[in-house]
């Protein structure tokens, strides 16, 4: 595997983490319900996506970030880095091990019988469209939300607000992991520990 092969891999995994969240919620206007005796504002945050659309979407990322492994492995091997350190970092992140074990299920359709590399068999449960804020990281930190007349959302304060693509990942007794973005999130953490670690860039706007 080329360089070039290499970094077309990092650019498909950010852009499909990209896919799973949206920073401009001016894209998610609320519908406004008006008459003589009321006035009423609605939103989900779906943005007019299915649930079919959320589903393709996570697959997507998921695969990308289990695959990601052989992928960088075999460049590893080609490039005289040691591709067991590919297998250490991965052992080392219970987010990779839930990553690769969503996407063996999705790939199989049946669950591996020791539980899969996490020894949890996850399974992802509501998959959805949700809106989040954070504050900043400062003492006194504030966010909040309104709605302008035209049903955009409107934030204040100087914390961040995002429209996310997530769900609750469970282990096979119905006992919640975590969420589901931020598991995808600490994977790609994870990666990009070995990419800094080898000097590889992980923008995926830059080469080697």
């Amino acid at each position: 595997m080329s360089d070039e092969d290499l970094l077309q891999r990092i650019k498909c995994l950010y852009a499909s983490i990209k896919m799973l969240q949206e920073f401009d919620i001016g894209k998610f206007p609320a519908k406004i319900t008006q008459n003589e005796r009321m006035r009423a504002i609605f939103q989900d945050f779906s943005g007019g996506a299915s649930k079919e659309d959320f589903h393709n979407n996570t697959i997507i990322a998921i695969h990308n970030l289990a695959n990601f492994r052989d992928h960088i492995k075999k460049w590893a091997r080609e490039s005289g880095k040691d591709p067991a350190r590919v297998e250490e970092i991965f052992e080392g992140s219970l987010a990779l091990k839930l990553i690769q074990d969503l996407s063996d299920k999705d790939k199989h359709a049946y669950p591996k019988r020791d539980g899969g590399y996490s020894k949890k068999d996850p399974t992802i449960r509501d998959l959805r469209k949700s809106f989040r804020m954070k504050t900043g990281a400062e003492k006194g930190s504030k966010v909040s939300m309104t709605f302008n007349s035209d049903g955009s959302p409107h934030l204040t304060g100087n914390g961040t607000g995002l429209v996310i693509t997530t769900g609750d990942v469970i282990d096979k007794d119905s006992k919640r992991i975590g969420d589901l973005l931020e598991i995808e999130l600490d994977a790609v953490l994870a990666w990009e520990s070995l990419l800094n670690e080898w000097e590889i860039s992980s923008n995926p706007q830059t080469s080697f």
